[in-house]
């Protein structure tokens, strides 16, 4: 796995900076012109921009983007011993498509956490021995880039793209995680088009939780790819699909955790945390008594919830009392992330319970919890229908998550062009290589980059 002889050489040719180029242009960051080109894919904006399958074979790879489909999470009982949770997809033509990943069925008398079980598995990392061996590599070895390069030309833009954005990138960033608090990312292309070469350059974009990791790299690698466009448009090339990406290089950045009294301080994923309806706890004031809410003691909650998640034994969680707990999960199919009920305690008299969210790391390790003013708000799923607009340079999307992390890039107006000789490379003398799952790329791992 760890290969220390040079991989990238440089040729000490100088590269120079593009000017020449309006980023501001709106005709690739509508979304509605973008969608024109998109095969029927309905994961993430870039996924739809490659046209990708899923993950899982079932009818939701069947959705057409213009069928608006939107998710709910429902509990149903068919008997009086059983329960069962649907994840469904709704589309404006009136087809319901279940998903095969997340059903589940459990005995009634169970709490809600019992639906999740089999999904935890593939939620959460379970670090494997090559993986363990990565990682100690990358901190060891202190690397801060990571560079894929596509040896095989007869592969494709999107293929490149695909594998990058959907597991490499994303596992390696998910495994960085076991050890950050917060990772920067910074993605450049090396980009031939018309027998000149090109690097296309983002600005750094901060990941504050590892569910955001493949909403961040969708959105970056999407931007670039529209700024590859745009540039190949200012140049009046007569088809701006005529180019290869040879390279794609990540710089990272990491915060580590800090740790205070064993517990690691977590953010919230970016999609709940522009909600604004969470908040940290203060455990002292969840034990006064209040007028309309039950007095609750956190530390009993957290040792309920821990002993549960240790033995599986549900008397745990129905001894506590003026509290309902709420949990993320992924879908395997669509790589969504959504809040369900992981157990609510039975009111006791006209007194609410007080609402929290589980705070995990990327090994499913419990954190902390956080407390939650609106259920229904915070786990509501945003109608398809909607748009939301980029006030700065008009941009649209599906999702207001997605544009919190084009807003997080600047609207891409200070992505950076450099145009370089053909022999061009960097010049990367303590490099080693990094097995993909397949095989397929070369993911070269490196240290002292040089400025």
């Amino acid at each position: 796995m760890a290969n220390l002889q040079p991989l990238l050489k440089s040729s000490g040719k100088s590269k120079k900076k593009v000017t020449s180029i309006d980023l501001k242009s709106t005709e690739f960051r509508n979304e509605k012109y973008r969608m024109c080109m998109l095969k029927n894919c309905m994961m993430s904006d870039f996924y739809k921009y490659l046209g990708l399958k899923v993950k899982e074979k079932n009818d939701f790879s069947n959705i057409n983007n213009y069928e608006e489909a939107n998710s709910s999470f429902t509990y149903t009982v068919y008997s009086p011993q059983t329960r069962e949770f649907h994840h469904r997809w709704h589309t404006n033509r009136g087809r319901i498509i279940d998903c095969l990943t997340c059903y589940n069925i459990s005995e009634r008398v169970e709490p809600f956490a019992k639906h999740y079980e089999r999904n935890n598995e593939r939620t959460y990392l379970v670090l494997t021995e090559d993986e363990r061996k990565k990682l100690l590599i990358v901190e060891s070895k202190c690397v801060s880039t990571f560079v894929m390069t596509k040896d095989n030309i007869d592969k494709g833009n999107m293929d490149f793209l695909s594998e990058a954005s959907t597991d490499v990138l994303p596992s390696m960033l998910r495994l960085l995680f076991v050890k950050a608090k917060t990772i920067h990312i910074q993605v450049a292309y090396n980009v031939k088009i018309e027998n000149r070469l090109y690097v296309f350059e983002s600005t750094e974009l901060a990941i504050e939780n590892h569910f955001d990791i493949i909403e961040s790299i969708d959105m970056v690698f999407m931007m670039l790819l529209e700024t590859v466009k745009i540039f190949m448009g200012s140049l009046e090339c007569s088809d701006i699909e005529n180019f290869k990406i040879q390279r794609i290089k990540v710089n990272i950045r990491m915060e580590r955790w800090f740790s205070q009294n064993g517990v690691r301080k977590m953010t919230l994923p970016l999609k709940y945390r522009i909600k604004n309806v969470a908040f940290y706890i203060d455990p002292e004031q969840l034990k006064l008594k209040h007028e309309k809410m039950e007095s609750c003691d956190i530390e009993a909650i957290t040792y309920a919830y821990k002993k549960y998640k240790a033995t599986g034994n549900k008397s745990y969680l129905m001894r506590m009392k003026g509290a309902n707990l709420y949990c993320f999960q992924l879908c395997q199919t669509s790589q969504e992330i959504y809040t369900v009920p992981f157990y609510l305690a039975p009111p006791t008299g006209n007194k609410e319970n007080h609402n929290f969210i589980i705070l995990e790391d990327v090994e499913g390790n419990f954190q902390h919890f956080m407390g939650i003013l609106s259920p229904q708000h915070f786990a509501y799923t945003e109608d398809p229908k909607a748009i939301f607009i980029c006030p700065k340079c008009q941009a649209n999307y599906s999702e207001l998550v997605k544009l919190a992390v084009h807003q997080r890039l600047k609207c891409g107006h200070f992505f950076e062009i450099f145009e370089v000789d053909n022999d061009y490379a960097e010049d990367y003398p303590n490099n080693f290589s990094i097995e993909t799952s397949d095989g397929k790329w070369l993911l070269a791992g490196i240290r002292d980059v040089p400025t």
